[in-house]
């Protein structure tokens, strides 16, 4: 390919990508404004969130083992934004959903089950994980069995 080649091909990439930025950067149209509103009532904004800072704090309980230098984690959760996370959401919803699909969940989140169900989501996941830690012990423990008794 030749180095004109490759500099057509840099150049179509970089509009496409300004093309895709500009397409998403209107964020003030009501479809747009409908999907951070569902993000926050649903909880989603708030469990990303959580995702993030416990596998960040997950790996640097492990970070003795991976070389990276002490307090890089730290740094890390110190360095995320939050609105940046959250707006990478909002062209996933917009694919995935009508604008009157989003329009309906705002209205069940904001309902009184929906509000019961952001409260409790996270304690019914943690629950959840639990059981399934406790699930995947014992049968790990029956599978260890039995393949030690065929020795």
């Amino acid at each position: 390919m030749s180095n004109e080649s490759k500099k057509m091909k840099s150049l179509l990439i970089c509009l496409f990508l300004l093309i895709s930025f500009v397409g998403y950067s209107q964020l003030d149209s009501p479809k747009i404004k409908d999907i951070k509103r569902l993000l926050i009532v649903s909880g989603a904004a708030n469990a990303a969130k959580a995702g993030v800072e416990s596998m960040a704090n997950s790996m640097k309980a492990q970070s003795d083992q991976n070389n990276l230098p002490e307090g890089f984690w730290d740094e890390f959760i110190k360095a995320i934004n939050y609105d940046e996370l959250a707006a990478m959401y909002i062209p996933i919803y917009d694919k995935h959903y009508s604008h009157q699909e989003i329009i309906d969940m705002i209205k069940f989140y904001e309902s009184p089950t929906g509000k019961k169900m952001v409260e409790k989501t996270p304690l019914i996941v943690a629950e959840s994980m639990e059981a399934g830690r406790e699930w995947g012990g014992k049968l790990g423990e029956k599978v260890y069995e039995k393949m030690t008794k065929k020795n």
